[in-house]
């Protein structure tokens, strides 16, 4: 039997690989050259020692449909640009040292503004004009306008980490670069979390069952793991005693491969797990949960659960931010990806705030299937998942952020759907439309400086 780290070391490399194919596929579409000759000119390109690149910048740029004078043109603005970015993180040291404005990087935004309006071709802006759509369907009568939309949004991600559909999300065409700043972006995010939390400690949190075992007391419900055909007769058992459960896949994330299974009496139990290992690898079977009406009441069809950030010192937990994530109508789970929608907490009062928004950006005032009024919905027993929250966040210390995912079941007890040990940190911010930058690292007691 693979060991864990085994299984998450194949998923990653099958993932990189995936994604790796996925780019080469799509290139090779665009252009007709087999994936010999993609990477061949891939390292022709690096070979001229103007600028490095990878496949991810041949994609993106269409360097394939460049004469070679513009190819080398384009090498030297790459060129350019890094001076640019190496010129603003000095700057943002100082800023973030409270020595110096946002005021002082005008004159590098400025300048990445006009080599990127060189970059960025007529195919570029079209590749990327959806995005923008999204949010802002007008600019697409403006034709200046968004190419200088999306002028911004690379310089915004070239310079400062933010990515195309974080720019979008958080509605920067609308903001000052003051209130851009004060947007917490995932690559920093990452970067906090990666120096913070123990790696080795986080494996708790990647394998659902380790996770499941510890806080096994606060799941209330029961779980089997599978790695293989010897645990059958565990599976079998579980089969009777839980004819409807839910399966995950034993590493997965934002819900894929989460899914209810409902079995019968004939069922074989033995061809199901079969299939079941056939299609995820290793996986858990755990015990519906039978959500309180007041949750469920949004959303029957998905398991309605309410994120919740913390951070643990060693001596104190503190709790950063918090979310209600509710499913739409036919959708057993209630990620972004699955098209759920993303309300804000107030921390105070547990009560939801005016307006939430789903992963396309649309905004709701009432959830669209059943109605219900999102502002000052109230999240019940809201002190006791205070109170849970800061428990659990204290009982894997070497882990010190950890992203909750909890829902209320019908006894009235909150219970673990699951720990996240990189919570993304995009809902909360794409729903409330406010930067939780400066919380997130006066929650830590860091200053960002600390991880440059």
């Amino acid at each position: 039997m693979h060991t864990f780290k085994e299984i998450k070391e194949a998923k990653l490399l099958a993932d990189k690989r995936e994604k790796r194919a996925q780019r080469l596929l799509n290139i090779s579409a665009r252009t007709n050259q087999t994936e010999k000759e993609i990477l061949a000119e891939v390292k022709r390109i690096n070979g001229k020692g103007i600028y490095k690149i990878n496949l991810a910048v041949y994609s993106k740029w269409d360097l394939y449909f460049r004469s070679e004078a513009d190819l080398d043109q384009m090498l030297h603005l790459f060129g350019e640009r890094r001076l640019l970015k190496d010129a603003v993180l000095e700057k943002k040291k100082k800023i973030d040292a409270g020595e110096l404005s946002y005021d002082c990087l005008r004159e590098e935004t400025e300048a990445c503004h006009a080599l990127n309006r060189q970059l960025i071709s007529e195919s570029m802006v079209e590749k990327f004009a959806p995005q923008v759509a999204a949010v802002k369907p007008d600019l697409l009568d403006n034709h200046d306008l968004l190419k200088e939309t999306i002028v911004d949004m690379e310089t915004m991600f070239f310079l400062h980490d933010y990515t195309y559909e974080e720019y979008v999300a958080f509605r920067f065409m609308e903001k000052s670069i003051e209130e851009r700043m004060t947007f917490l972006s995932g690559a920093e995010r990452r970067k906090v979390l990666i120096a913070i939390n123990d790696e080795e400690a986080n494996d708790l949190f990647h394998d659902k069952h380790a996770c499941y075992l510890k806080f096994k007391r606060y799941f209330r419900r029961r779980q089997a793991c599978v790695y293989e055909d010897a645990d059958f007769p565990e599976f079998q058992r579980f089969c009777r005693k839980s004819p409807a459960f839910v399966k995950k896949p034993l590493v997965a994330h934002k819900g894929k491969g989460v899914e209810p299974v409902y079995t019968e009496k004939g069922t074989d139990c033995r061809a199901l797990m079969t299939k079941l290992l056939e299609e995820n690898g290793p996986f858990v079977v755990e015990e519906m949960i039978q959500t309180h009406d007041a949750l469920k009441a949004m959303n029957p069809d998905s398991v309605n659960t309410v994120r919740v950030e913390t951070y643990f010192d060693g001596r104190d937990a503190y709790i950063s931010n918090a979310f209600f994530r509710v499913g739409k109508a036919g959708f057993f789970v209630d990620n972004g990806s699955a098209g759920g929608i993303i309300v804000p907490i107030d921390l105070g009062t547990g009560k939801l705030t005016e307006t939430g928004r789903d992963k396309t950006n649309i905004t709701y005032k009432v959830h669209p299937d059943t109605g219900i009024t999102f502002a000052g919905y109230q999240i019940p027993y809201w002190k006791q998942l205070i109170k849970l929250s800061k428990k659990l966040a204290s009982m894997h210390p070497a882990v010190k952020y950890v992203g909750w995912d909890l829902t209320l079941n019908h006894r009235g007890k909150w219970v673990v759907v699951e720990g996240n040990a990189r919570p993304g940190g995009f809902g909360v911010q794409r729903s409330s439309g406010i930067g939780t930058r400066a919380d997130f690292f006066r929650v830590i007691q860091k200053n960002p400086n600390d991880f440059r």
